[in-house]
């Protein structure tokens, strides 16, 4: 039996799941403080509706809008265990020194697509807040891991980069689309450069981030019986006076 008591003051329930990852968010900050010491710019934690994200990957397509190309985006984000939750959004220019100057790094909430994946496992709300968690500290990672390319030889962060994305190409070349990401693929996703260099950042291990896609994925919901009951007691607060005690 999963048990899991809420205890929500002066927020309904969205905002209060903002609340928890924007606290595990301030907990990460202070635990990589020393790391961070070295970042261009701030680290920005923002919630992003799916839309903006979808606009904005399609105007990164580089004027390619052709419908093959918009099959296969679609189609990508279509199959998945587990589809993305969180992502880093990265950006910088090339100076007149040929050096890459990252003035950009957000980690983004795709918030329809975190409460759609609380809807679905509702009745393992305990897994779905730790899956936040962990999946939040993966993102931090690539933070960690894209703060080095400030001032770095801006050909050789393109040659690295192009690495990356080729080998992320190539994985998502050779997955099968008609039956979606197995735990197998997830185990390959987080092997390639890019994602093991941001679980190593910050000590994930391989099995410890698939951990919870692993227990989701076993969970057949034809075979169970789930019953969730919800009882919800509330009381005004007291209002705040200007030394900010409760009255």
């Amino acid at each position: 039996m999963n048990s899991v008591k809420m205890e929500i003051e002066g927020f309904n329930v969205k905002v209060w799941i903002n609340y928890i990852i924007s606290e595990e968010f301030e907990k990460l900050k202070k635990e990589f403080k020393n790391q961070l010491k070295n970042a261009p710019c701030e680290i920005k934690l923002f919630s992003r509706s799916n839309l903006i994200s979808i606009w904005e990957d399609i105007c990164h397509m580089q004027g390619d809008l052709s419908r093959k190309k918009l099959y296969e985006y679609f189609n990508d984000k279509q199959y998945s265990i587990t589809y993305s939750l969180m992502q880093t959004e990265f950006g910088g220019y090339r100076d007149d020194n040929n050096k890459m100057i990252v003035d950009t790094l957000n980690i983004l909430l795709l918030r329809d697509q975190i409460y759609s994946f609380i809807i679905e496992n509702l009745d393992h709300l305990d897994l779905v807040m730790d899956y936040l968690r962990l999946a939040l500290r993966h993102e931090f990672g690539h933070v960690l891991d894209y703060i080095r390319f400030n001032g770095m030889a801006y050909d050789e962060y393109r040659e690295e980069r192009a690495r990356r994305e080729k080998a992320r190409f190539d994985y998502n070349e050779a997955l099968d689309h008609t039956k979606g990401q197995t735990i197998d693929d997830l185990r390959e996703y987080y092997s390639l450069e890019e994602e093991a260099t941001a679980n190593a950042n910050v000590g994930i291990s391989l099995e410890e981030k698939i951990k919870y896609d692993v227990i989701l994925d076993k969970i057949d919901h034809a075979k169970l019986k789930t019953t969730i009951t919800i009882t919800s007691e509330y009381e005004p607060l007291k209002e705040v006076d200007s030394d900010g005690e409760r009255e």
